[in-house]
């Protein structure tokens, strides 16, 4: 296969991925053999270079940073949204737009 530009391997890829990517209706295996094919063997979508290749230690820190990240947020948005639940209606920002009880119910 001669050496494809850049523009070139990006436009094959996309037509690639709209006929063959599993989550629009294609099969997971074509979709993987013609990326291979495209990418020759040091493909990271070839599946010898994935068995053999580990994960790199890095990305492991940085999801369980972002996980942490995301629960501080979490924690941050139900205490202000637990704040202003408490606030007296008459107090601008205030969520309570009306009070439902069980007994209302």
């Amino acid at each position: 296969m001669p050496e494809l530009t850049e523009a070139q391997r990006r436009e094959r890829r996309w037509a690639i991925a709209r006929r063959h990517h599993p989550d629009l209706g294609g099969d997971p295996e074509t979709y993987l053999a013609a990326m291979a094919a495209l990418d020759g063997p040091t493909s990271p979508t070839s599946v010898s270079a994935s068995v053999s290749t580990p994960a790199p230690a890095v990305s492991v820190v940085v999801t369980r940073r972002r996980a942490a990240l995301r629960a501080v947020r979490r924690r941050a948005r139900r205490a202000g949204i637990r704040t202003r639940e408490a606030l007296p209606r008459s107090v601008p920002g205030a969520r309570r737009y009306a009070t439902i009880r069980n007994d209302q119910l």
